[in-house]
């Protein structure tokens, strides 16, 4: 009993208990009930009773789990929640949660969280449009959906202009929509300028040391992220100690060096068709060569004049 009476003055302090943790059925007689408010309706032991015993202007009475019947049986402030049909008049099976009814008729669903049932592509987690209205419900029109102006058409848009006309794009993050070369994604070059908008300029740069200033580097084992002098952006020099050769160098026929670096010299002629390798076209095929004869429907330009079975 003495248990009893603290729980009781506990609850007539305001304190939030439980009606489970009353030892109710262990009362010798009678039934403790309050009304803290004064509103004429009580909450007794073992019977929540008055939905809000602190708030006189609140009369209604807990009826225990949500029911069809017009009534907030369990006092969370909405009617029929999640028991009543509503109607769903756009078709886009979500009801308006302005009307409820007990009967499912024609055209009602148990949904009710669409905020415009005259609209089907408006109600709760529609994926947001761009088209000035608030398709998720949440309360804000386009967002999340929202375009932005790409004035040098490299994809990327101003994400401090969003916009839902023509010549926008869906992805933001341009740090300088007049330079189509600025963008995310993009390779960062040396240029004293973030290409890639991440905030850095000229970072993450893969530059390849090169000594005899070529404007190529040699690979792999010297890469460097700097844009210092002294490295190239390109690699794959072949000897960088000979600033006349790098990939693409020209060769000449009589030439013995690999200027070019693509593992062959110009005077090599491996397939010995009597055409060196800065002349042929295919020096690992003996029979094609500078003025052989065209075989037709092979697939094969033998005379090395840039057309496939020509004169067949």
């Amino acid at each position: 009993m003495r248990g009893l009476l603290v729980l009781v003055a506990l609850y007539a302090s305001g304190c939030c208990i439980p009606w489970d943790v009353f030892p109710f059925d262990s009362v010798d007689s009678g039934q403790f009930c309050l009304d803290q408010d004064g509103d004429g309706v009580q909450s007794c032991v073992g019977d929540p009773g008055d939905c809000d015993d602190l708030d006189p202007t609140v009369t209604a009475i807990y009826l225990g789990p949500e029911t069809c019947n017009g009534i907030d049986d369990d006092c969370n402030g909405l009617v029929d929640e999640n028991v009543g049909y509503h109607p769903d008049n756009d078709g886009d099976g979500h009801g308006d949660p302005n009307t409820v009814s007990c009967r499912q008729d024609p055209g009602y669903v148990l949904t009710w969280d669409d905020c415009d049932d005259t609209n089907p592509d408006v109600y709760t987690d529609h994926p947001e449009l761009c088209d000035g209205i608030d398709n998720d419900c949440d309360g804000v029109a386009d967002d999340d959906a929202a375009l932005y102006p790409d004035i040098d058409g490299d994809g990327y848009g101003d994400a401090d202009l969003p916009s839902c006309t023509e010549g926008t794009t869906t992805l933001g993050g341009d740090c300088d929509d007049a330079n189509p070369d600025v963008h995310p994604g993009v390779v960062e070059v040396c240029n004293s300028v973030d290409d890639d908008c991440d905030g850095t300029v000229d970072g993450r740069v893969n530059r390849y040391v090169d000594q005899d200033a070529d404007g190529y580097g040699k690979d792999p084992a010297t890469k460097a992220d700097t844009c210092a002098s002294g490295y190239a952006g390109i690699g794959g020099d072949c000897d960088d100690g000979d600033p006349t050769s790098y990939p693409g160098a020209p060769e000449t026929c009589t030439d013995t060096t690999d200027y070019n670096c693509d593992g062959s010299v110009g005077s090599v002629d491996a397939d010995r068709d009597g055409s060196p390798a800065c002349e042929d076209c295919d020096d690992s095929l003996w029979y094609v060569y500078p003025g052989a004869t065209e075989t037709c429907d092979d697939g094969i330009d033998e005379d090395c004049d840039g057309e496939i079975d020509d004169g067949c």
